[in-house]
C-alpha cells in the first residue's frame, strides 16, 4: 500500500491547516468511526492530538467564515479600552496599590460591561507584555515606627555642630574574601551543575573605607587575619595595610589600628567629627578613650538607618565592589598580593565628585531633613526603568476616563473627593425634586 500524500501544511509551523482537510479530518472520526492516528495519516497531519483536539473543540458555522476571511472574533477591548485597562496597572503599581487579577477584573468588568474569563486575562496580559508575579512585602514608609524621627533628629544634630564639610569623616567597613553560601542562579533544567566565577575566594580583607565631607576619599586601610605577612608595599600617600592575627577582640584592635593611622595622616584631628554604624568595636572603653583623648566627636548612625544615612554603605561600597569584580575577573590567578594591589588602585580611582555626590545623596549636611529621611526610606521601593512616553500616554487615558466618569478606586488619592462630589449631586438632585413637588 503506498503511503498517503502529505499535505505541505504539515508539519510546518506557522502554517494553519486548510479548512478543508479539518473537515474531512472531522467527517472520517464522525461518519467512518476511523482512530486519531489513522486520520492522522490519512490526513498527512503529524501528531494525532492534533486530530483529538478538533474533535473536542469544533468551530461554529460563523469561526469558520471568520477564519475564511482571516478575521479573528471580536475583540473584548478596543484600542482606548486597552490604553485605560493600562494605565490602570502603570498607575496603580506606582502607587504601591493592588493590581491581583481579582480587582482589575472587577475594573474590566466596569469598563467593558460585562466580566471576562480568567483564560482571556492571561491571554491578554502575555500579549500586553505584563505577568502575575508573587510580590515582596515591604513598607515604602517606614522601616520602625520611630525611623523617621530618629533619622531627623540625627541629621539635625550634625547640623547644630556648625563645623565645616572638611571636618566630617565617614568611616565603614566593608569585606571581600568571605565565601557566601546559598546562592542561587537560575539557568535550564537539565544543565547540569550551574558554574560561575567567584571573586570571593581566599585569605579575607577588610578595608576601612573613610569619606570626607568635602568630597575627598580618605587614605586605604585594609586589615588581614593572617600570621604571615605580605610582601605589598604601598606609597604613605595611598594607605596601610595592617596585620592582625585572630584573637580576642581582633574588631576592637582593627578600629584602634585605623584611628591611629587617620590621626597620623591628620584625617582625624581635634575637634573633627567621626560618623560611624553601631557595630560594637565602635563603642568599647578603649576606643572612646582614645577618641575623646585626641578631641574628636563621635557620633553613631541610628538604629536600622545605617544602610541609608552611610553614604559608605548606600553608594561608595556598591561601586568599590563592582569595579574590583570586574577588573579581578579578568585574571585567571590571583594571589593575596595581587588583590591587595587592585583594591588599592580601584578604591583611588573612584572620583571626588563622585564621593561628594554619594554624601550629598544622604542629605548628611544640606538640604531638608524630613525630605531627606523620606526620600532615603523610600529608596528601593520606587519602580525602576522610569516611564516611557507610551505608558504615559496610557496612565494619562486612564485619568481621563476618572474624570469624564466621575469615578475613582476607593484606595487612589482624590477617592473621597469623587464620593463627596456624586453625594452633592445627589442631594442637588433631590433638592430639585423637592422643588419640583412643591
Amino acid at each position: 500500500m503506498s503511503e498517503p500524500h502529505r499535505r505541505v501544511h504539515a508539519g510546518h509551523p506557522g502554517l494553519a491547516y486548510p479548512q478543508r482537510l479539518i473537515n474531512k479530518a472531522l467527517w472520517l472520526r464522525r461518519c467512518r468511526k476511523f482512530s486519531f492516528q489513522k486520520i492522522a495519516d490519512l490526513c498527512g497531519i503529524p501528531n494525532k492530538s492534533t486530530v483529538a483536539r478538533w474533535t473536542k473543540h469544533p468551530m461554529t458555522e460563523h469561526a469558520q467564515a471568520l477564519r475564511h476571511m482571516r478575521k479573528g472574533g471580536p475583540k473584548l477591548l478596543d484600542l482606548a479600552q486597552e490604553s485605560v485597562a493600562k494605565g490602570w496597572l502603570i498607575y496603580r503599581n506606582s502607587l504601591f496599590l493592588h493590581t491581583d487579577s481579582g480587582r482589575f477584573l472587577a475594573f474590566l468588568t466596569k469598563l467593558t460591561g460585562h466580566r471576562p474569563t480568567r483564560a482571556w486575562l492571561s491571554k491578554w496580559l502575555r500579549k500586553a507584555g505584563y505577568s502575575s508575579r508573587i510580590v515582596q512585602p515591604t513598607n515604602p514608609v517606614l522601616i520602625s515606627p520611630d525611623a523617621r524621627a530618629k533619622g531627623i533628629d540625627f541629621l539635625c544634630a550634625l547640623r547644630a555642630l556648625k563645623k565645616d564639610a572638611s571636618q566630617f569623616l565617614f568611616v565603614d567597613k566593608i569585606s571581600f574574601g568571605i565565601t557566601k553560601r546559598g546562592a542561587r542562579e537560575i539557568a535550564q533544567k537539565g544543565s547540569g551543575t550551574i558554574h560561575r566565577p567567584h571573586a570571593e575566594l581566599g585569605v579575607p580583607i577588610h578595608v576601612y573605607s573613610s569619606l570626607v565631607g568635602d568630597g575627598r576619599t580618605g587614605a586605604f586601610f585594609a586589615v588581614i587575619a593572617r600570621k604571615k605577612g605580605v610582601r605589598v608595599v604601598l606609597n604613605d600617600d595611598d594607605g596601610t595595610i595592617k596585620l592582625i592575627q585572630k584573637g580576642n577582640r581582633r574588631g576592637e584592635r582593627s578600629v584602634l589600628a585605623f584611628l591611629e593611622d587617620a590621626v597620623k595622616r591628620g584625617k582625624l584631628c581635634n575637634g573633627d567629627v567621626l560618623v560611624t554604624d553601631n557595630e560594637a568595636s565602635w563603642n568599647t572603653e578603649e576606643v572612646n578613650t582614645y577618641i575623646s583623648a585626641h578631641g574628636i566627636l563621635h557620633h553613631f548612625y541610628p538604629r536600622y538607618l545605617g544602610a541609608r544615612l552611610d553614604p559608605c554603605d548606600n553608594s561608595f561600597h556598591a561601586v568599590f565592589r563592582r569595579m574590583y569584580q570586574a577588573e579581578i575577573l579578568q585574571l585567571q590567578r590571583v594571589d593575596l598580593h595581587k588583590r591587595l594591589e587592585i583594591l588599592n588602585r580601584v578604591y583611588h580611582a573612584i572620583p571626588d565628585r563622585d564621593v561628594l555626590g554619594f554624601v550629598r545623596h544622604c542629605g548628611l549636611l544640606e538640604g531638608d531633613p524630613e525630605r531627606v529621611i523620606d526620600d532615603l526610606l523610600l529608596e528601593g521601593t520606587r519602580p525602576r526603568g522610569g516611564i516611557t512616553a507610551q505608558m504615559r500616554l496610557e496612565v494619562n487615558a486612564y485619568l481621563d476616563y476618572k474624570v469624564a466618569n466621575n469615578w475613582s478606586e476607593p484606595d487612589e488619592p482624590g477617592a473621597a473627593e469623587s464620593d463627596s462630589d456624586n453625594e452633592d449631586e445627589e442631594g442637588s438632585s433631590s433638592d430639585s425634586e423637592s422643588h419640583d413637588d412643591e
